[in-house]
């Protein structure tokens, strides 16, 4: 008979941390902690027949990040999604699941388990898998390596204070895709078409046609896409483009607020001191004045 071997962990050079259920307590009761704490984190390398199965769930919600090989996670609705790198596999707390790595190229996977009153308002109450881009997939791979040197030094109430904030971050890359789930890839490419194209123009004026015919897109989908992706119409999130690069020049320069202006293709001073007083609720000279840092 040909079986499929089984094991939970247990893998060369695996790293694995379960934290004492008396700390565990004491995040849950801890005025910042208990929006977000973790109770388990662990790296495992080339994870051969590893495989794990939780009829009622976890107490705390998996996160499950491959880097390498493949493998599977199967939850409650029976359908099987393959992980490949980039991958990453969010199973809500209390969601039956199984999951394992390939049985010919066996995944190397970051784990962690997070709890906490706040974990669904990041990543939802429904299992899935994000796709991370490279330049995500580097960032959250850094920000998992920062927790753990903070755990090497001692699992301690500070320790796991500062871990719990690096955990939000990792959260924070996820609620990105989660958010950005049901937008394709076109869609993205066109927001990021739309805002280069602004990036490159902050010195000029710029009208709704200009933009939608360089993307190739009608106005009222762009309209639409931009509402959806950052929660402001087009203009007027260049609008916000130009008064944060003002913003700059007044920290940075004793330029004047008229050059300033022109620069960013406001010919009008006047126009530009309300339009800046109404992104920023204060006058571009009451910012300058500002004690900052």
């Amino acid at each position: 008979m040909n079986m499929t071997q089984k094991k939970p962990d247990g893998f060369t050079n695996q790293r694995i941390l379960v934290v004492p259920e008396s700390l565990s307590v004491h995040c849950r009761n801890h005025p910042i902690m208990e929006s977000i704490y973790f109770t388990d984190i662990g790296f495992f390398p080339y994870a051969m027949h590893h495989f794990r199965e939780r009829s009622a769930g976890a107490l705390g919600t998996i996160l499950i990040c491959c880097v390498e090989g493949s493998g599977w996670v199967q939850t409650n609705d029976g359908r099987r999604q393959f992980l490949s790198p980039g991958h990453t596999a969010i199973i809500p707390a209390g969601t039956p699941h199984q999951y394992g790595a390939d049985e010919a190229d066996p995944w190397s996977i970051y784990w962690i388990h997070v709890a906490g009153s706040q974990v669904s308002l990041f990543v939802g109450e429904d299992p899935w898998v994000a796709s991370l881009h490279a330049r995500d997939l580097k960032r959250w791979i850094i920000l998992f390596e920062q927790c753990w040197e903070l755990l090497e030094l001692g699992v301690t109430v500070p320790s796991m204070l500062d871990g719990s904030q690096i955990i939000r971050q990792m959260l924070a890359i996820l609620h990105h895709y989660r958010t950005n789930t049901l937008h394709s890839d076109k869609q993205n490419d066109y927001l990021m078409q739309a805002i280069q194209y602004m990036k490159q123009r902050l010195h000029k004026t710029m009208n709704l046609t200009e933009l939608a015919q360089h993307v190739n897109v009608s106005k009222s989908y762009l309209i639409a896409l931009f509402k959806q992706q950052t929660g402001y119409a087009p203009i007027d999130y260049l609008l916000r483009m130009k008064i944060q690069r003002a913003c700059r020049e007044l920290d940075m320069t004793d330029r004047s607020i008229k050059d300033i202006a022109a620069q960013l293709g406001f010919h009008d001073p006047y126009y530009f001191s309300r339009q800046f007083s109404r992104v920023m609720s204060i006058s571009p000279t009451a910012y300058r004045q500002l004690n900052k840092g």
